[in-house]
């Protein structure tokens, strides 16, 4: 495995950590996305004055900020989405719904890159769609509310809103030459934190936060938008549309197993064999026998 693709699976393993702070934090699904970007904002950007300038540093084009602004709306379209779906359809099938963004990454990769995708990558992606499927024990609550339809729309727009997310993202470190990785995340999050305000402030759901709520925003900002989006930046270019699309489906198993040391919750055997099924299908997805699945490359 390249160094690439073991930084991209890190920051996809941060990211996973993500629910486990919002379930710590009893604020709504829109503030602690705001907050979460506008702290992660507000650290990338320190880290960034800090930074020795990059070697033929570049002032940031017209078509370099269009992209890092739809790539900024997208992600607060994505939380406000994806909360939505794990409220009125459930945890379980939000998840799983929300990772159908590994069948359009496919897709994008095949109509819009050119990627030619192998039947052994097709296989590790059905394998890694049954085992998060396992792996949440979704099943259907005979008690599901009114909104129940509405949640799984949601669901549904979240894995077309994150694979577009995704790909704006590829677009911003395309067309970033001279400018630092955490600039532009930074620009990224602030464009994010402002949109989810925006929202939050028609909702009437702003507040506060206390101290210990705080101390959960900052944790999630530095692992998840800091950590993990950093580690993800620098290395999306490295590996095709659908592959990304197949690694990031190591966040649903790294947040089922963390949050069941974190809470005591006992993983059941349904479960256990989930995670099985999802280590073996990021196994055949990224091991040397599919590193020519795509012609896709940095400079295309």
């Amino acid at each position: 495995m390249t160094k690439g693709l073991r930084q991209l699976f890190l920051g996809a393993a941060c990211l996973g950590f993500a629910p486990i702070f919002v379930k710590l934090v009893d604020l709504g699904p829109t503030p602690i996305g705001a907050y979460r970007c506008a702290i992660a904002a507000i650290l990338l950007g320190l880290f960034a004055v800090w930074e020795k300038p990059e070697k033929n540093a570049v002032s940031i084009s017209p078509k370099l900020w269009l992209y890092i602004a739809l790539a900024g709306f997208l992600f607060a379209v994505d939380l406000f989405v994806w909360h939505r779906s794990v409220v009125f359809a459930g945890a379980g099938l939000g998840t799983i719904l929300g990772n159908t963004q590994i069948f359009y990454s496919a897709a994008a990769g095949i109509f819009f890159f050119g990627e030619k995708l192998t039947s052994r990558f097709l296989l590790s992606v059905a394998l890694a769609f049954i085992g998060t499927y396992l792996l949440v024990s979704f099943r259907i609550a005979p008690s599901a509310g009114d909104r129940y339809w509405e949640g799984v729309l949601y669901g549904l727009s979240t894995g077309v809103v994150y694979c577009s997310f995704m790909i704006s993202m590829r677009q911003v470190e395309r067309y970033s030459r001279g400018i630092s990785p955490t600039k532009r995340l930074a620009l990224i999050s602030a464009t994010t934190a402002l949109s989810l305000v925006a929202v939050a402030s028609l909702e009437n759901t702003l507040r506060w936060p206390t101290a210990m709520e705080w101390l959960w925003l900052i944790a999630l900002a530095i692992v998840a938008q800091v950590a993990g989006w950093l580690l993800i930046s620098r290395n999306l270019l490295k590996v095709p549309v659908s592959q990304a699309g197949l690694i990031l489906i190591t966040q649903p198993l790294v947040a089922v197993i963390v949050g069941g040391l974190v809470f005591r919750e006992q993983l059941s055997t349904i479960q256990v064999i989930g995670a099985g099924i999802v280590l073996v299908a990021l196994y055949l997805g990224n091991t040397r026998a599919n590193e020519r699945v795509s012609p896709y490359r940095a400079s295309n």
